[in-house]
């Protein structure tokens, strides 16, 4: 995750105002910017390293990563990762060269702050239809349509049915965000919406039981993670402010 988050966070803030407003970039605000991610970068380390340790202390099985495995299983899951990370990242393009589709759903009478759901439309409904196909796929490859079925599956409907509000929602509001920003939003704006969700989920991690047993050393860790974090928005928030 700390790979996949740091590339996200690069892959979709840093290169794309490097490429396309340089002179940006080494503005005050953009050195602030480089300043803010690397923070980041530290705080998801740390959070990176607390998993481990978490691992370490719950009983798990290893079978798959034992031996001669286990080299090669990591390089397939680091190459995973970045490319995880570098796809991702692509959704915040459709905010920073989407501006025509905003543009028109203004002039068809839409409020500014509102217009981003107009490109949002596409963005996510794109998404979905990558995401669906290979979920059909799995289960007709698999043979696991009857799951959907077992007893005692209706708190999962239930809690895909929030997560099915929430991230979207999540989406929206930070399309409202950056329109308020202004011509930098996208830029400055999407490391912060990666590293609140980060921090939200890792807080959820610890109230819903997930470090429960584990050692207080993988406690530590993973609270000086959500500081560091926290301190990372801070810096971009500094960032998005002298912008």
């Amino acid at each position: 995750m700390a790979i996949i988050m740091g590339v996200i966070a690069i892959g979709g803030s840093i290169i794309p105002l490097s490429v396309n407003k340089p002179e940006a970039l080494l503005s005050q605000s953009g050195l602030v910017l480089l300043l803010g991610v690397l923070v980041m970068i530290i705080g998801l380390t740390v959070t990176a390293k607390a998993g481990l340790l978490k691992e370490k202390d719950q009983i798990i099985d290893d079978q798959d990563v034992a031996g001669g495995k286990n080299e090669k299983n990591f390089r397939k899951g680091l190459l995973f990762c970045i490319l995880a990370g570098v796809l991702s990242s692509l959704v915040n393009f459709g905010f920073i060269y989407g501006g025509a589709v905003s543009s028109a759903a203004i002039q068809h009478g839409a409020q500014p702050i509102y217009a981003e759901n107009a490109l949002l439309s596409l963005v996510l409904t794109a998404n979905f239809l990558v995401n669906i196909t290979y979920c059909i796929f799995l289960l007709f490859r698999n043979k696991t349509f009857q799951n959907y079925k077992l007893p005692g599956t209706g708190k999962y409907w239930l809690l895909v049915g929030i997560m099915g509000i929430l991230w979207p929602g999540g989406i929206v509001v930070y399309g409202m965000g950056i329109s308020l920003i202004g011509d930098l939003g996208a830029y400055l704006g999407f490391p912060v919406m990666m590293i609140v969700s980060i921090v939200i989920a890792n807080i959820f991690g610890v109230l819903t039981g997930e470090w429960s047993g584990v050692a207080l050393k993988a406690k530590r860790f993973v609270f000086l993670g959500i500081t560091i974090l926290v301190l990372a928005i801070v810096v971009l928030g500094i960032s998005i402010n002298l912008a």
